[in-house]
């Protein structure tokens, strides 16, 4: 007789999420080439489950100027990694309850 299920969880395979850095670094460029100003990557509640230093990392070499995290822990966490964005030592911003458009205001 087999082994006995105790939850769900045994029973099935957990979820995996791989993540494509080339995609990120081949999306940041993209970005990078349509702006007409500094392109910010954000990498906030730790790049939504994906790594927040690898992503960062990989925005950062692909263009982006600016790196945005929800929180100052998350902002003291990168640079405690090594991220940073060479040539300017303050660009990692704290971005919270904040929305973009692309759209002008009336």
């Amino acid at each position: 007789m087999g082994a006995r299920v105790t939850s769900l969880r045994h029973a099935a395979s957990e979820p995996v999420l791989q993540v494509d850095l080339t995609a990120v670094a081949d999306n940041t460029r993209r970005f990078v080439s349509w702006a007409r100003g500094a392109v910010m990557a954000v990498v906030k509640a730790d790049g939504f489950g994906h790594g927040l230093g690898d992503v960062a990392r990989t925005a950062v070499a692909a263009g982006a100027t600016w790196i945005g995290v929800t929180s100052l822990a998350e902002g003291v966490r990168l640079r405690e990694s090594g991220v940073d964005v060479p040539g300017h030592a303050a660009r990692i911003a704290v971005v919270h309850r904040c929305s973009f458009s692309s759209r002008p205001r009336p």
